[in-house]
């Protein structure tokens, strides 16, 4: 990575992140893109396909995913296919954690709501927004 980050930056400036993987790199995989598969959740534009018709049967990446299987070595070429599990499991965590948010945001404003609705048995509608707010 750090020999690469000069040519790259020289030719693109971006940003450069590090992946590291642990276990068998298909069942990894696997593991990554059959529950988003399953689900129906990975969207690929027409020009993607066009474009990956055009290469090495073997390379294709449609190729690798409908012959990848939990056998070690099922594929002699992988590499567009690991690079489609990386990318699906970044965007994973990524709504993943976006989900959390608005999970706790959503909570968060039910317990406004319910604290509101018991001061207001107190003090009337009007005072119970002051009273919440100094919490």
């Amino acid at each position: 990575t750090q020999l690469f980050k000069p040519i790259l930056t020289r030719i693109h400036p971006c940003l450069i992140e590090e992946v590291k993987s642990k276990g068998q790199k298909e069942q990894r995989i696997i593991d990554v893109l059959e529950p988003v598969l399953m689900q129906h959740r990975l969207v690929v534009d027409k020009r993607v396909i066009l474009e990956d018709q055009k290469a090495e049967p073997k390379r294709q990446l449609f190729y690798q995913l409908t012959r990848l299987t939990k056998e070690r070595g099922a594929l002699a070429h992988d590499d567009r296919l690991d690079a489609l599990a990386m990318a699906v499991a970044y965007w994973v965590e990524s709504l993943a954690r976006d989900d959390e948010k608005a999970d706790e945001e959503h909570r968060e404003a039910l317990r406004e709501e319910a604290l509101r609705k018991f001061a207001e048995q107190f003090t009337g509608p009007k005072q119970s927004a002051g009273w919440i707010n100094t919490l």
